[in-house]
């Protein structure tokens, strides 16, 4: 392992100097700071927006959640999945007691429009959607108008099944 690691350090630090790696990061960042300031702008009174998490170049997120689910003590974090390249939207629980027993309706159903991991242990994830892979941000206007349609549609799914019953 030390071997390894000592070799991708070196990777890293080579990566890191051209400076393409940083770059792409910081561009990935700001666009994900731009979707975060457009949501909150577009629905201030019935969406929480929470701040940005940049993460350990994996995941970098903020939350988009509305009031329905904030009261069941749900979150919705708008995910830019970097080993992936692809943004996802998660139902996760305030806490693992929440998790679980929201996880358990998920996964004791026969409802399968998303993605229900099948174990929670492993996962921090309740529900999971990939609202686009292999984002263009060169066209981050309509990137953002297709994440927006995306992650209301995967939201008012949820609630549907969360708030009918």
């Amino acid at each position: 392992m030390k071997h390894d690691f000592t070799k991708y350090v070196e990777l890293y630090k080579e990566e890191t100097k051209n400076g393409q790696i940083p770059a792409v990061y910081r561009g990935i960042l700001d666009f994900i700071s731009k979707l975060r300031i457009y949501l909150s702008k577009e629905y201030p009174l019935d969406f929480m927006t929470g701040g940005i998490y940049q993460g350990y170049m994996d995941l970098s997120f903020f939350t988009f959640t509305p009031k329905s689910l904030k009261n069941l003590k749900l979150k919705c974090p708008i995910i830019f999945n970097h080993i992936d390249f692809r943004f996802e939207i998660w139902l996760v629980g305030n806490n693992r007691k929440v998790q679980k027993k929201y996880w358990d309706i998920f996964a004791g159903s026969d409802w399968d429009r998303y993605y229900v991991p099948e174990e929670l242990g492993k996962e921090f994830s309740i529900v999971e959607h990939i609202l686009i892979e292999n984002p263009d941000f060169f066209h981050s206007q309509a990137l953002m108008e297709t994440i927006e349609s995306n992650a209301l549609q995967f939201i008012r799914d949820i609630e549907r099944v969360l708030l009918e019953n």
